[in-house]
């Protein structure tokens, strides 16, 4: 799901020279790994995620075609199974970003928070909360 994911943000980052998906991918993977992903040498290699990317694109990726394959719609679509885990890495997503907001405004008078403007769209209620709480 979420090499699926990274896949749609390089399409929409790649302007003129999209470079290269192998190198791209073998990069955000193995930065996964370095996270702490429990993840083999062999799993962070080009072939083996485009094993795990098959059944899910119909098709091999490749140099060639990375561009063109809807990613976004495979991670989206409501009624597959990558749609219903990404729904549920998102919701505890939001509940560690919310969480980890709450403890520091408890440790610190001022914090700086950066995160995806969907995010702030879907929990702009509870953000709010937050900081008023916060400065009460």
């Amino acid at each position: 799901m979420y090499i699926l994911r990274q896949l749609h943000q390089y399409q929409t980052q790649q302007g003129e020279n999209p470079g290269s998906i192998q190198q791209l991918l073998e990069q955000f993977v193995s930065r996964m790994a370095e996270s702490g992903f429990p993840l083999k040498e062999n799993q962070t290699r080009f072939k083996y995620i485009r094993s795990l990317l098959k059944p899910h694109l119909k098709i091999e990726l490749d140099e060639s075609n990375w561009t063109t394959i809807d990613a976004y719609s495979i991670v989206h679509n409501e009624e597959s199974e990558i749609n219903d885990i990404y729904e549920e890495v998102y919701k505890i997503r939001n509940e560690h970003l919310l969480s980890t907001i709450d403890k520091k405004l408890k440790e610190f008078d001022r914090v700086f928070v950066i995160m995806g403007s969907q995010h702030v769209i879907d929990e702009q209620d509870r953000i709010k909360k937050i900081f008023s709480k916060a400065n009460n």
